[in-house]
Order: structure tokens, then C-alpha cells, then sequence
């Protein structure tokens, strides 16, 4: 449809090292030379990497729009630092083992919080498949009307990290 309709897709990729490792983590560039045209991926180094506050990422896209992000970009903030784009490159070229290490652990920390959500009587949860945030329903538990909490007439969620 975006093809179809000359829409440019943005896929943000920041979790794509978080999957849970059962499942592979598909890039939507990578499903024709059509969509790959049409999309502009975004990814950085502050999830994968723990890299939070570095402000380090980049955008890989047809050759015109990252020429005029490049454009708004120079005019709108600094580059970033030198050693910001060392320790990326250190990052990218060293040994994922840790990557994979947190990896594992936030999917430990993910199945313990649904299961943990899920034995809360009236509480919903689907296990997400890709980082580590969880968004149980509570409106089963709001209609039950539960002391301390308001009632609602629809289903919400909490949104939820480990």
C-alpha cells in the first residue's frame, strides 16, 4: 500500500537487538526493492549498546531524503561529539556477547513480569515479542470494582518496563 500510494515509511529499529531470540527480526526494507525505495530506517546506540545520553544513531534511506535530513539536521543541532562517534564504532566492531547477554536478560525480566501480571485476578496480559515493555488490560479488574481504583466502562492498559 505505501508503495502503491508513494508514502515513505520510517521504521524505527532501536529494539531490533531485543527480540526475543526465538523470533528474527525482520526489516521492512528488506521485503522488496520497492518498499526498500520507499523506506527510511532509524536506529541508534543507546539500547543495543546502553549507550542512553550519547545521542548517537543514524537514518539509512533513499540517497534524497537523507541528503535533505542531513540539510535540517546541520541547521538544527551540533554533530556529535568525537568521542561519542569512537565509542560507536567500538561498539559496532567489538564483540556482541554482551548484546546478547542483556538480550537474554531483559527476555528473563519479560517473562516474569507477564507472568507475573497475569496472575493478578481481572489482569490481562499479552507477552510481547519484541523489547521489554508490557501492556496488560485492567478492565476486567475495573468493572470488578476494585477498592481504590476508578471504574471504567472500557478496557486500558498500564504501560509497563522492566
Amino acid at each position: 500500500m505505501c508503495v502503491a500510494e508513494n508514502i515513505t515509511i520510517v521504521s524505527d529499529e532501536i529494539y531490533e537487538k531485543a527480540v526475543v531470540r526465538r523470533l528474527r527480526n525482520t526489516h521492512i526494507a528488506s521485503l522488496s526493492p520497492q518498499v526498500r525505495g520507499r523506506t527510511v530506517t532509524i536506529n541508534g546506540f543507546s539500547k543495543a549498546y546502553s549507550m542512553t545520553g550519547w545521542r548517537l544513531g543514524w537514518a539509512a534511506g533513499p540517497r534524497e531524503i537523507i541528503a535533505a535530513m542531513s540539510k535540517v539536521q546541520s541547521h538544527s543541532t551540533s554533530n556529535a561529539p568525537s568521542v561519542s562517534q569512537m565509542a560507536g564504532i567500538a561498539a559496532l566492531r567489538g564483540s556482541q556477547a554482551e548484546v546478547l547477554r542483556m538480550a537474554q536478560e531483559f527476555q528473563r525480566r519479560r517473562t516474569a513480569m507477564v507472568y507475573r501480571l497475569r496472575a493478578i485476578p481481572g489482569v490481562s496480559c499479552y507477552e510481547p515479542k519484541g523489547a521489554f515493555y508490557a501492556y496488560p488490560a485492567r478492565g476486567a479488574l475495573l468493572r470488578q470494582g476494585v477498592p481504590g481504583l476508578a471504574r471504567s466502562a472500557t478496557p486500558t492498559v498500564w504501560p509497563t518496563t522492566c
